[in-house]
């Protein structure tokens, strides 16, 4: 299930309600860090086979290396999943094929399944940004029940999802000892430019939300499902979306689930990322470096089990 077609999707790409809504500003992420502020990201531990999960079992905080444009760095922290909470935001976008509204269930038990502590947050993706229908809250239940179907008929004239995915990304905060995520649920189309412009490549909207996650330390977790007014381009606009969702989720540390071309049921990506969860080590440290610029991250273990994490974050 997990992202195995991302050469197939890439070189295609290449070739081509009941609850009350609250409006939010659409807000401008900077997609820079200030120079000397703590760095804060997760790292998914992701074994192949039974000898590397075995492996996986015995890793400890000292195990690891963070290596920041070629040099190590002093580790303030690595706690693994246990000892860290997750603030979780779950935005959906509301054109959608129908059928997504029959899959909310399946999201809601997800979400009861947070480990203690972990706050929640719900929203829905809409033009110039997003609806938060439920800032972060330690109250699960209360977030649970804005999870609800929201319909706006046809998507609005230019509208990009990733938009507002970054208006989520700026309403974390800077708690330094929750994992950060989100669970974006849409079709993966940046129509800001026309339909010919939702190459992942050409999206300006999808490289300032990747820019923005990665300097807060959020990771992306992004399930495609079709759009019934997009139906007519067929393959392309599938190929564009879920070739857009992979970039985004890669870049972030987070992972895309789909399966080809027809609509798959949520819970099996659920009960996937369920167990992802358990594999993650959150880390934290205050770079050395200095100067402005990209800087490209490399998380390091002396044991073969493959990690996975956001590419790094710029510099202002």
């Amino acid at each position: 299930m997990r992202n195995v077609l991302f050469g197939i999707v890439a070189n295609l790409v290449l070739a081509l309600s009941g609850t009350a809504l609250i409006a939010q500003p659409t807000l401008k992420p900077t997609g820079k860090l200030p120079q000397n502020e703590e760095v804060s990201f997760t790292v998914t531990v992701v074994p192949q086979g039974s000898k590397q999960r075995e492996t996986a079992k015995k890793l400890t905080s000292s195990d690891f290396d963070v290596i920041e444009n070629k040099r190590s760095q002093r580790l303030k922290s690595v706690k693994p999943a246990a000892e860290t909470p997750i603030d979780l935001a779950i935005v959906i976008q509301p054109t959608l094929d129908r059928r997504v509204d029959y899959e909310l269930e399946a999201i809601r038990q997800f979400a009861q399944k947070l480990p203690p502590n972990s706050r929640l947050m719900t929203g829905y993706l809409v033009n110039d940004g997003a609806i938060i229908t439920q800032e972060l809250t330690e109250n699960i239940a209360q977030a649970i029940e804005t999870i609800k179907p929201y319909r706006k008929g046809l998507r609005p004239i230019g509208f990009s999802p990733y938009v507002g995915v970054q208006t989520a990304i700026e309403h974390f905060d800077s708690a330094a000892d929750h994992r950060k995520m989100i669970i974006v649920i849409c079709d993966g189309l940046d129509l800001a430019g026309g339909f010919i412009q939702t190459n992942p490549f050409l999206s300006v909207s999808l490289g300032k939300t990747i820019s923005a996650a990665q300097v807060r330390g959020v990771s992306i977790y992004a399930i495609h499902a079709p759009s019934d007014d997009l139906e007519p381009y067929g393959r392309f606009a599938v190929n564009h979306g879920q070739g857009a969702l992979i970039k985004l989720a890669h870049e972030t540390g987070g992972e895309a689930f789909f399966s080809g071309l027809s609509f798959v049921n949520f819970s099996p990506y659920l009960d996937e990322l369920k167990e992802m969860l358990k594999d993650q080590w959150l880390i934290n440290y205050r770079s050395s470096l200095s100067g402005k610029g990209f800087r490209r991250i490399e998380v390091k273990t002396d044991f073969d089990v493959h990690l996975h994490h956001f590419d790094g974050y710029s510099v202002k």
